[in-house]
């Protein structure tokens, strides 16, 4: 097991929507960091270390590569196998600031990588327990400074010995989080732009059943009216078969899908839609093997549609992009879909024919093991075509960050969301919570899905039926509600919870149950201090976490038994009142400091897989763990593309 959380690492998406890998650095890299140095320009050198440097030696490279990923961090992007940029801090002695560094291979500048690595640093120097970043930087190394000015922490500078000298607390402020967002939306909608506009296409078809799906594909993109070249091309084609080709789709069995993504990569192609259904018969091992072709593709910069993809479409005038495999009839419109099951798919293409509803855009994933509804959505809130979004999914994929992205696109956008072909019904509690936090207008069935699409694009004149018309004032009152705040109480040693976990997740890293006095502390890290359960006549109040890996965590609050409300994390200030408001009134300020406390918890340390309180029945009670109240096990999806 690496010496750093494995949420450290993960998939990025860079300024123009192009893919890289971020981890921290290991002394096995210290050949790539030399490679890395030795590329670099003698200005990047200078600009880095404020001297010529043209090679690091032996003892250099040590220093560098050996850290211990505590007071000393260094994280590396990565692009196949080749080091594009490096960002590192060093604690000060005795303080709670760190001297923070980065260094960008010259081919890769002015793609966001400083800027993401400023906000990774941050972001693991707070689980650290550090508080501020200071840099040294040459006064002509203006886009250096400006990553730090453009971060939206409150820098001061001031010039000294020939350098400006930079000082700012890394605390996550609503200007930090407000830039972090701006730039992987930008880089979302690139990302998905490029996917949806490409210049040339090729299609790699291999047997029989291939070649049929290859040929509907073909006629498709003739239908449409695609202006650039299209090449069929063959499972084994020399390296320059697919020079001016951006996007191919691949219809191959699945032992043969490494292979083909490879040769993608090598030809410099930007994305592969993968039309293969099947691959290893249990799910399981499906998922297994698709991970193995992301993290491939992604090395290489590349994005992924499917495996099991029917295609994408983009239809606007003058820009029509029919790359289907399913022989249809599309009119350009503003409605925007979303499938996964293929099966689904060419329901939903049917279906949308069958009434002559327009599509702005059509996805077909597959089994998602990339380009993601979320990715859809966030290309979707700033597409001028698109005036309604649906949904066919069978799961949330990472539901935190599709939870976050929905609830901001449903203010702006109707969002509809057809739960279909589940592998198991999620909790009642938690899809109500998620309605509630998202703002999305369920739909129980296709037919319902664009009955409710029809509605919002029909003219305002027109009266959708009750049922529907119901749903789209519901979501018009939401879409109009004042957003609360999500605000961090004081006294909270985040840095010392994080620890905790860690020392527990070391010891049993699949998981485990709780003793009592390891929830204690873990609860005192936020202020909430705990007692022994009180005796008394029924159920007392409690207070619930549930962290779903597939649907979402929520807080929960029972007032008493079969009466609940539940909020998805995080919980704004709204919520937590919405939660307090359910019980006595002589203890409500009791609950909503209880509540504040365990929801940051809940959001700070997703490993917190469930826990239970008993809430204050009476005034000077304090809460009390119940039987069996927590458990940890680990968590993945923190730095997820």
């Amino acid at each position: 097991m690496p010496g750093w959380p494995a949420h450290w690492a993960g998939d990025v998406l860079l300024a123009d929507g192009g893919t890289a890998h971020v981890r921290p650095i290991a002394p096995q890299d210290d050949r790539l960091l030399a490679a890395f140095h030795a590329r670099l320009s003698p200005e990047s050198i200078y600009l880095r270390f404020f001297s010529p440097h043209p090679r690091l030696s032996v003892g250099e490279i040590e220093h560098f590569t050996h850290v211990d990923h505590d007071a000393r961090v260094a994280l590396v992007v990565l692009l196949g196998d080749e080091l594009i940029g490096v960002g590192r801090y060093d604690r000060l002695v005795r303080s709670d600031t760190a001297e923070v560094a980065f260094v960008v291979g010259d081919a890769q500048q002015g793609r966001g990588i400083a800027t993401l690595l400023l906000e990774r640093l941050a972001a693991v120097a707070r689980e650290r327990g550090l508080h501020r970043f200071s840099a040294d930087v040459l006064p002509h190394n203006r886009a250096m400074l400006r990553v730090f000015h453009d971060a939206g922490f409150e820098v001061t500078s001031r010039f000294e010995d020939g350098v400006v000298r930079l000082s700012f607390p890394i605390d996550r402020t609503p200007e930090a989080s407000a830039v972090a967002y701006e730039r992987e939306w930008v880089a979302q909608a690139r990302s998905i732009e490029r996917l949806l506009a490409p210049h040339g296409i090729g299609v790699i078809a291999e047997g029989a059943a291939a070649e049929l799906v290859a040929d509907v594909l073909l006629r498709q993109l003739a239908v449409g009216g695609f202006a650039g070249p299209v090449r069929r091309l063959s499972a084994h084609a020399p390296a320059g078969a697919g020079a001016g080709l951006d996007l191919i789709f691949v219809a191959v069995p699945p032992e043969l899908l490494g292979a083909q993504i490879e040769r993608c990569a090598g030809w410099g192609v930007y994305a592969a839609v993968l039309l293969a259904s099947g691959g290893p018969g249990d799910e399981a091992a499906s998922a297994r093997g698709d991970r193995a072709l992301v993290v491939h593709a992604r090395g290489a910069g590349l994005r992924l549609l499917g495996p099991a993809s029917l295609g994408l479409a983009r239809l606007l005038e003058g820009n029509r992009l029919e790359a289907v495999a399913v022989p249809v009839q599309m009119r350009a419109g503003g409605l925007a879909l979303f499938t996964e099951s293929p099966r689904r798919g060419r329901d939903v293409l049917a279906a949308v024919a069958s009434r002559g509803l327009g599509i702005s855009t059509f996805f077909s994933a597959g089994r998602k093991a990339d380009v993601s509804a979320s990715d859809a959505l966030q290309f979707w809130e700033g597409d001028l075509a698109t005036r309604v979004i649906g949904l066919s999914l069978r799961s949330l994929g990472n539901p935190r960050r599709s939870a976050a992205i929905a609830r901001r696109v449903s203010r702006s956008k109707p969002v509809l969301v057809w739960l279909t072909d589940l592998p198991a019904p999620p909790p009642e509690e938690l899809v109500l919570a998620l309605d509630a936090h998202t703002g999305m207008i369920r739909c129980s069935s296709l037919d319902d899905l664009l009955d409710v699409a029809e509605a919002l694009l029909a003219p305002v004149e027109a009266k959708p039926r009750d049922g529907v018309a119901a749903r789209i004032t519901a979501w018009e009152r939401w879409r109009r509600s004042v957003p609360g705040r999500i605000e961090r109480p004081e006294g909270v040693d985040r840095f010392e919870a994080r620890r905790r976990i860690d020392e527990l997740l070391a010891e049993s890293p699949e998981g485990t149950v709780l003793e009592t006095e390891d929830i204690a502390a873990l609860l005192r890290c936020y202020g909430v201090r705990t007692a022994e359960p009180a005796t008394t006549k029924g159920s007392p109040p409690r207070l619930r976490v549930v962290q779903d890996p597939a649907w979402g965590s929520l807080v929960a609050f029972d007032a008493r038994p079969g009466e609940s409300v539940a909020r998805l994390l995080p919980l704004t200030d709204r919520d937590v009142r919405a939660l307090a408001a359910r019980g006595p009134r002589a203890l409500h300020a009791e609950r909503v400091h209880i509540i504040h406390r365990i929801a940051t918890l809940a959001a700070d340390v997703p490993e917190l897989a469930s826990l239970a309180l008993a809430l204050p029945a009476r005034v000077g009670e304090r809460p009390a763990l119940l039987p069996g109240s927590a458990r940890v096990a680990p968590w993945t999806l923190g730095l997820a593309l």
